[in-house]
């Protein structure tokens, strides 16, 4: 495949938009992770009873959702990504009230209370998600980035 400064898709406006050096020293930076992770993993997971290389397939898996991710910001105009980092921040602040209370709750002997904050924090981090997800397909279905 072929990209043109002709061409007006997606994929297109951001490859000639990108910053491409930034762009590949993360993915530098994320396969150094993994292959980190590949030295680190056997003797933490021996600790904890699991099969030798259980964090480097959970570090790999996340990887893919990341770069998704980073192109989605990176196709956002900068008045998109205000919108959706306002939103994501207000949100994460709930998350977050919700997952302190975790901890407090099952000190305190209410593990009911804490299994209900638990739950409470994973929803508000998944409503999250979905807001960033939805304002990422509204920008593409208005028009996408306009650099």
């Amino acid at each position: 495949m072929r990209l043109t400064r002709a061409d007006r898709s997606v994929l297109s406006d951001w490859w000639f938009t990108v910053d491409r050096l930034m762009f590949f020293g993360l993915l530098l930076l994320m396969g150094a992770g993994l292959v980190l992770s590949l030295a680190a993993s056997p003797p933490i997971a021996a600790r904890y009873d699991l099969e030798p290389f259980y964090f480097v397939r959970r570090h790999a898996a996340l990887l893919l959702p990341a770069v998704a991710i980073m192109f989605a910001a990176s196709t956002l105009t900068p008045k998109q990504i205000r919108r959706a980092s306002l939103v994501i921040f207000l949100v994460g602040i709930v998350a977050m009230y919700f997952s302190a209370q975790v901890s407090s709750r099952w000190h305190a002997g209410n593990t009911a209370g804490a299994q209900k904050a638990s739950q409470m924090a994973l929803l508000w981090g998944i409503v999250g998600i979905a807001i960033g997800l939805t304002i990422f397909f509204a920008a593409l279905g208005s028009g996408g980035t306009s650099y």
